[in-house]
């Protein structure tokens, strides 16, 4: 099952900055709708997943920069959208296209806070790589409400998700 989605929304406001800089892992064009889930491409979105859940200590962007929202592929600290980031990076480096790794808005379960995740379109649904669970899930899985993500094919646009 895939994340149902109308209408543009706008990106959030660092995701520009961080793109200016870093246009390899904003884009979402290399065509492909979705990724076969193979076994291999499982075990590689698991180890990715968990991986990078260990290396990166998460840290608010408030106290590492001084500053309210900073994307950046992190080093060994980060918060929600930099981890995201740099499981992209890495599925990148792995061969997987560009198009079926998307960065997601959603809201936390009880609340309106934001928190960011990668989504990867795949043969089984949309799955999504979050750095608070090395779990990995469907996106109706998960307790999240979705608000928006990158869309495919159009570098720098977003979507709204349906709620």
């Amino acid at each position: 099952m895939s994340l149902n989605t109308y209408g543009y929304s706008f990106p959030p406001i660092a995701f520009y900055t961080f793109c200016e800089t870093n246009s390899r892992l904003c884009n979402t064009s290399s065509g492909e709708k979705h990724i076969v889930l193979s076994d291999q491409r499982y075990k590689e979105l698991r180890n990715v997943n968990t991986r990078v859940n260990r290396q990166i200590e998460q840290r608010a962007d408030a106290k590492v920069y001084g500053q309210k929202d900073v994307w950046s592929l992190p080093d060994t600290v980060g918060d929600c959208e930099d981890f995201a980031i740099m499981k992209k990076d890495q599925l990148l480096k792995l061969g997987w296209p560009s198009s079926v790794l998307l960065l997601t808005v959603v809201k936390q379960p009880f609340s309106e806070e934001g928190h960011t995740l990668l989504t990867v379109r795949t043969s089984k649904g949309d799955i999504v790589l979050d750095n608070a669970t090395d779990q990995i899930k469907l996106w109706h899985e998960t307790k999240y409400r979705f608000f928006s993500v990158q869309a495919q094919g159009e570098m720098g646009k977003w979507l709204r998700v349906v709620p």
